[in-house]
This record gives C-alpha cells, structure tokens and sequence, in this order.
C-alpha cells in the first residue's frame, strides 16, 4: 500500500469518527470508569496519568476539540502537554497490549454508543 493512500485511510477513518456527536463528557466518564480515576487529578499517579492519556488520545479521535480545550477537559495546563499525551498514548499501545486492550475497549463502547445515537 502506498504512503499516500494511508494516509488517506487514516484520515478517512479519522473524519467518520469526527462526524458522531459523542460528547467530550462521555468519553471522560467511560475512561475513568475503566481505568478507575479521575482524569482531572492534580497527581502524577500512574493510574491517573494513563487514564488522562487515554482520554487525550480518545478526545483527539472523537471530537472536533482543539488540543487548548482537549487540556482543559482532562485536566492538563498547557496545549503542548496534551500533544505529549497523545503521542505517548499511541506510544503505550504499541507497546502494551493491556493499555491497547483498555483504549480498544473504549473506542467500541462509543462506536456503540454514535451508533445508538444514530438510530434516535
């Protein structure tokens, strides 16, 4: 497969994602409810970091948010910190498969849950 329709795959794919009304507050619940936290902790615990990771990740691939608003739902200060989440969240699973398994998990409960909304 060519460079170029990956690419256009990836972004494909990204933009049916972004055209469901899932809204930013589902994703956070069904995070912390998996990795059981609160993604707005102000602690660096590894549980509330990889949760808040996971969100970024998940928000970035759901919604139409900016990475300035992204942080402010999950609790990061700065733009660039939250672009460091994403990445490092990609990082972890390729890395992880517990971490892959949990951020998979999500994403099929809101692939679930935009296509419940679909059918009101």
């Amino acid at each position: 497969m060519s460079l170029q329709k990956e690419i256009y795959d990836t972004n494909k794919s990204r933009n049916e994602r972004l055209n469901k009304n899932i809204k930013p507050i589902k994703i956070i619940q069904l995070v912390e409810e998996l990795f059981n936290t609160d993604v707005q902790a102000k602690n660096r615990r590894q549980t509330t970091v990889f949760g808040r990771q996971a969100a970024a990740y998940l928000l970035r691939n759901y919604t139409r948010l900016s990475l300035s608003e992204i942080a402010t739902y999950v609790g990061i200060s700065h733009h660039t910190t939250t672009l460091y989440s994403i990445r490092k969240c990609q990082d972890l699973m390729d890395t992880e498969d517990w971490y892959k398994e949990k951020v998979l998990q999500i994403s099929a409960e809101l692939d679930d849950y935009s296509l419940y909304l679909s059918n009101i």
